[in-house]
């Protein structure tokens, strides 16, 4: 049982607080101060660091019952209540504020992460935020490498997605540790590297062999513009403006933000355009079997392409070694190496890196500023470099 003292010093002096004496979990004694000069909440204290210690010597004490244990005695002292930062709540208020400024697919990925933690914790999810230690990420990841099958790429990629809101809570000072730091969890080994492929000129001429009249027109505006399939098969008329050569959309990725694409009409992709009949109105698609369809899934454009490929004879994944044979590298060709080969095609050419910047969109705001001088002519001039494919 605790009980409170008070101490005398050697001039016989007595302490101004209350001393609390209380049996450990351990068997032992201890005495230290409770700061209090009132014997009532001196020995509420003293009670609380009792009882602490007597769960903690059955094995029951836990990070949430420590908080409560704490609550009650500053409640009793008169003191403010510890306000508790859920993890549930931390978590989804964080996913929350991700929707406003980065692109649904970004977000979908966080949410697939982080949905997937807080199903992994259970009930859990609904202690205090400081309660979830490295060891619950730890058998996430465990549970998604032997559970889920997923690779070692994906999982590592799901950790770090899960370490940007703890770091958020350690910035902020409501957590001392961040449990998904990759200084506490090292990645995961990845034993097979799977890099992004590029497209040759007469794989290009493959692929439009291969293809039908609207999907030619998507293949031709991704390998002379080098923009992403979703912007693409959503372009609308009004975008297209062939007195001044130019093609003027906002990209999905960074729509939010308010950014705008404005780029060449390449000749090749001028002649095709010509031929194709047009609308009245501006607001109707180029691709309109195409727009506003998903990317993925089995009914979606990534699946489309990947037969358009499979008919042209190109394949998905090769593997790559080098000269002497010593070196070996998965290489995965989708879409995007479309976008891969408009900037590698013009790198090849000698195209300066930030005029390739400017045409692909890549640049930061920042260094945007510096790309302010470059003329259309100058990003026209660029894009001839490119190969024909017609």
């Amino acid at each position: 049982m605790a009980t409170v003292f008070k101490k005398t010093n050697p001039n016989g002096k007595e302490s101004p607080f209350w001393y609390g004496s209380i049996k450990r979990a351990d068997g032992t004694w201890i005495k230290k101060s409770t700061k209090q000069r009132d014997r009532n909440k001196a020995l509420g204290v003293a009670l609380a660091w009792q009882e602490a210690e007597r769960e903690a010597g059955s094995g029951s004490l836990t990070h949430q019952r420590t908080l409560e244990i704490l609550n009650e005695t500053l409640r009793r002292t008169g003191e403010k209540s510890i306000e508790v930062t859920r993890a549930r709540q931390w978590l989804e208020d964080w996913l929350k504020n991700k929707e406003a400024t980065t692109s649904p697919s970004t977000v979908k990925e966080y949410r697939i992460a982080v949905n997937g933690f807080l199903k992994h914790l259970d009930e859990k999810a609904d202690l205090s935020l400081e309660a979830i230690r490295p060891g619950d990420v730890r058998e996430w990841r465990e549970m998604l490498r032997l559970e889920k099958k997923l690779n070692p790429t994906t999982i590592n990629n799901r950790v770090k997605i899960l370490r940007m809101p703890f770091e958020l809570a350690r910035e902020q000072g409501i957590l001392r540790v961040n449990p998904a730091s990759g200084k506490i969890l090292a990645p995961l080994p990845v034993t097979e590297r799977m890099e992004k492929g590029t497209f040759t000129a007469e794989q290009v001429k493959g692929l439009l062999s291969a293809a039908d009249n609207q999907w030619g027109g998507v293949i031709r505006l991704a390998f002379f513009t080098g923009a992403r399939l979703r912007d693409l098969t959503n372009l609308r008329w009004k975008s297209i403006d062939l007195e001044k050569g130019t093609i003027n959309f906002q990209p999905f990725k960074t729509a939010r933000r308010g950014k705008k694409m404005l780029l060449p009409i390449h000749p090749d992709l001028e002649k095709w355009l010509l031929d194709q009949p047009t609308s009245d109105s501006g607001a109707t698609f180029l691709f309109p079997d195409l727009a506003e369809r998903s990317t993925g899934g089995r009914q979606g454009l990534s699946y489309d392409f990947q037969k358009i490929m499979t008919a042209a004879g190109i394949k998905s994944e090769y593997e790559y070694r080098d000269a002497e044979g010593s070196g070996r590298q998965r290489i995965k060709l989708s879409f995007h190496s479309l976008r891969h080969a408009f900037n590698s095609f013009l790198a090849n050419a000698g195209v300066s890196q930030e005029i390739r910047q400017k045409l692909t969109g890549h640049a930061s705001a920042e260094m945007n500023n510096l790309y302010t001088h470059h003329e259309m002519e100058v990003l026209l001039e660029a894009t001839k470099k490119l190969p024909g494919i017609s």
